[in-house]
């Protein structure tokens, strides 16, 4: 029977990686605190957490289109 043995090493390893998911775990619950709560610049509308806000704030920079002249399509940024 073949007994395997961790080195100092890889139980550095394995504590820097679970540091790591801690602090990505904080990090991803930053802004959604009761009462938290974040608003577009552009149209005041109001989202629970930053992400949100971050792709909400994305559709403004994509180009729209809207009908004109009934046939035509034309396109419109925001």
């Amino acid at each position: 029977m073949t007994v395997l043995k961790k080195s100092r090493e890889q139980d550095g390893d394995v504590e820097a990686l679970a540091m790591a998911n801690n602090l990505m775990l904080l990090i991803s619950r930053v802004g959604t605190a009761p009462g938290c709560v974040f608003a577009c610049k552009m149209c005041n509308r109001e989202f629970p957490s930053f992400q949100a806000l971050g792709g909400h704030q994305a559709s403004h920079k994509k180009p729209r289109l809207t009908v004109a002249n009934g046939d035509f399509l034309q396109s419109q940024t925001t």
